[in-house]
């Protein structure tokens, strides 16, 4: 299946996608647990609300039409993220 005619553009929406729902979690799960005061938490957030802002917004109508082809790409989605963790990690080790 192609994205707007790029074949390679369905799997960079779907790494997006999966981080975007990674880090949403994981930011929830820091926001539960230290409970800060909303003006204290949207104080240091502001940037990051800002800049993903956008990207949810654009990736939402794709992945909207393509609803239906995302349970059937679940393992390509999880191989994308481990490589993606993989280089992270070795990007951080080789450059510390």
């Amino acid at each position: 299946m192609r994205f707007f005619g790029l074949p390679l553009l369905r799997p960079i929406i779907e790494l997006v996608f999966l981080m975007m729902l990674l880090l949403a979690r994981d930011r929830f799960v820091v926001i539960v647990r230290t409970r800060p005061a909303t003006k204290t938490y949207f104080s240091g957030a502001r940037f990051v609300h800002l800049m993903l802002g956008p990207p949810e917004i654009v990736l939402a109508v794709p992945l909207y039409h393509a609803g239906s082809a995302l349970p059937g790409a679940i393992v390509p989605m999880l191989a994308a993220v481990i490589a993606g963790s993989f280089t992270a990690v070795v990007s951080v080790v080789l450059l510390a």
